[in-house]
């Protein structure tokens, strides 16, 4: 009898080391599928536009940024995105301020003032480039999943508010162009924020119709 008694205990002693051991090992097939990352051939399969990817408003400029590298150097990846997109943004808005330069001129009908207008395009471009480097990112940073190789892309979006802007280089002006500059092009201070507001406001407008 007690023979028997043996044979069920060591048996009941073989079945619970195997159970512990099956999720034992279950455990940590699950634990090595949260740590892995997931492998995407296209991980923009289907996608009909890319992550962040926005158009300038009435109220904003607005800048878009993509970088390329491994997923386990996000820290160098997520600056660099950041970095593209402030160079779009800065570009476009250098590209409709000094449009708004040459509208300007041709509106208060100065043809003396070629000096002054670089010195205008000069003082714009210093506070263009002090909002770029303070801007913080709007979009993102959003993040495909890791390919094949371990390689991901990073998409990034910012956005540079117009009125402030046009207020900030308006000031900018009024306070580092010579006197003899501003005399040269009738200078105001009101009436050239409020064109370069209206400039700013339509320059999207411009892009679509080129």
């Amino acid at each position: 009898m007690r023979s028997i008694f043996s044979k069920i205990a060591l048996a009941a002693g073989i079945s619970l080391a195997l159970a512990f051991t099956l999720n034992s090992c279950a455990s940590k097939a699950q634990q090595a599928q949260v740590n892995t990352p997931q492998v995407s051939n296209n991980p923009l399969a289907g996608a009909t536009q890319l992550p962040c990817a926005d158009y300038d408003t009435d109220e904003y400029f607005v800048g878009f940024g993509t970088a390329n590298g491994s997923y386990k150097r996000l820290d160098v990846a997520h600056p660099a995105a950041l970095a593209n997109a402030q160079q779009n943004v800065r570009l476009k808005m250098q590209h409709a301020y000094k449009g708004m330069i040459t509208n300007y001129m041709d509106y208060i009908g100065n043809n003396q003032g070629t000096d002054a207008a670089t010195h205008l395009e000069a003082g714009g471009n210093q506070i263009i480039d002090k909002v770029v480097n303070d801007t913080r990112v709007h979009c993102g940073p959003m993040v495909t999943p890791p390919d094949a190789d371990g390689h991901i892309t990073v998409f990034t979006g910012i956005r540079i508010y117009k009125q402030q802007l046009a207020s900030d280089i308006a000031s900018n002006i009024a306070n580092k162009v010579s006197e003899e500059d501003k005399l040269k092009i009738k200078f105001n201070q009101q009436e050239y924020e409020k064109k370069m507001k209206e400039a700013f406001e339509n320059y999207k407008e411009s892009q679509a119709n080129k």
